[in-house]
C-alpha cells in the first residue's frame, strides 16, 4: 500500500512538470522584410527514420517543409528534389558528401541543403502514466561551401494520466494516459517540433 501511494505521488508530480512546458515564444516565427530575388535558396532532402514507423519519415520532412515556407527562403520543392535524387540514383548521402552535397546545389539551383533524422518515437504506457515522445535533428548545409552552418535538434514530450481520487475514476485515467500514445499525438508533437526546428534556423542565413 505504501508503495502504491509513492508511485501516485510520484506521478503527480511528473505530471505537474510536464504542463509547465512547451509553449513559448519560440512557436513565432522570425520577423523578416527580404525580398525574394535576394533570398536563398533551401532544399530539404528526406528524412532518414530511426524508428518503427516507417511513415514517421515522410511526414516529418512534409511537417517541417510546410512550416519552413513561412520563412524568407526561396524553397524548392520536394517532388524537384526527389526527382533529382531518382535521376542521380541516389539513396544513400550524408553531410559529410561533398560530391553530393556540390551535385545536388548545382542541379537544383540551391543554397542551402537540409539533412534530417527522426531519432527517436518513444511511447511508454504504464496504465495511470503514458509518454510519447517525438526526437528530430536537422543539418543546414551550404553547397557551395560544403560546410554545416547550422544544427539543431530537438526533444518534444507529452505526458499523460493522473492520481485517481476513487476507484471510480481509475478507468477514465487509464483511458486518457492510453490515448496519449495514440498517432494523433505522435502527429501533434511532430508538428510542434517541426514548427520551432524551422523557425530556429537563423535568419543570418537567408
Amino acid at each position: 500500500m505504501l508503495r502504491l501511494r509513492i508511485f501516485i505521488t510520484f506521478l503527480g508530480i511528473i505530471i505537474l512538470i510536464s504542463c509547465s512546458r512547451h509553449f513559448n515564444n519560440e512557436f513565432m516565427p522570425p520577423r523578416e522584410n527580404i525580398s525574394p530575388l535576394n533570398a536563398k535558396t533551401i532544399a530539404v532532402l528526406p528524412f532518414e527514420n530511426y524508428t518503427n514507423n516507417l511513415n514517421l519519415g515522410k511526414f516529418v520532412r512534409n511537417s517541417f517543409y510546410s512550416h519552413l515556407a513561412v520563412r524568407a527562403f526561396n524553397d524548392v520543392e520536394l517532388s524537384s528534389v526527389d526527382k533529382t535524387l531518382q535521376k542521380f540514383k541516389i539513396k544513400k548521402f550524408s553531410p559529410q558528401d561533398k560530391t553530393f552535397i556540390e551535385s545536388m546545389g548545382k542541379e537544383l539551383l540551391s543554397d542551402y541543403l537540409v539533412f534530417g533524422k527522426v531519432k527517436a518515437n518513444k511511447k511508454i504506457f504504464l496504465a495511470l502514466y503514458s509518454l510519447n515522445s517525438i526526437e528530430i535533428e536537422i543539418t543546414v548545409v551550404d553547397t557551395k561551401l560544403c560546410k554545416t552552418v547550422w544544427e539543431d535538434n530537438i526533444i518534444f514530450e507529452k505526458h499523460d494520466g493522473g492520481v485517481p481520487t476513487s476507484f471510480l475514476s481509475l478507468p477514465f485515467i487509464s483511458y486518457s494516459s492510453g490515448m496519449n500514445v495514440k498517432e494523433n499525438t505522435t502527429f501533434m508533437l511532430i508538428e510542434n517540433a517541426c514548427r520551432l526546428l524551422a523557425y530556429r534556423i537563423p535568419s543570418s542565413l537567408i
